[in-house]
């Protein structure tokens, strides 16, 4: 799953510092993690709406998030103490938060 796309939210759960919104396309599903920021701009993303999302996977997760707050493991990883199964991580450019902002 990537390049731009529509996807359909089917779960959105946080942590104190992220949010991931867990997306489908074609029976694919990944998870888009976004930065927690106070924004407006754009239309909130909401469980059963469509989104042309622009997703890029991350390869790494060095950069992501901060020193100590992920552990990776074969088949899960926890972030803030989340644990998430059969991770795919991606983000998104056209998230700002919750916020759904179209790109060029």
């Amino acid at each position: 799953v990537s390049g731009q796309e529509k996807y359909k939210v089917v779960e959105i759960d946080s942590t104190k510092n992220y949010y991931f919104i867990c997306v489908e396309n074609n029976f694919n599903e990944a998870i888009i993690v976004s930065k927690k920021v106070e924004s407006s701009k754009g239309i909130k993303v909401k469980i059963r709406n469509e989104y042309s999302f622009n997703l890029k996977r991350y390869d790494t997760l060095v950069n992501l998030f901060a020193p100590g707050s992920c552990f990776v493991d074969f088949s899960y990883i926890v972030i803030e103490n989340k644990k998430i199964q059969n991770y795919l991580l991606h983000t998104s450019e056209s998230l700002e938060g919750l916020h759904f902002k179209a790109t060029n």
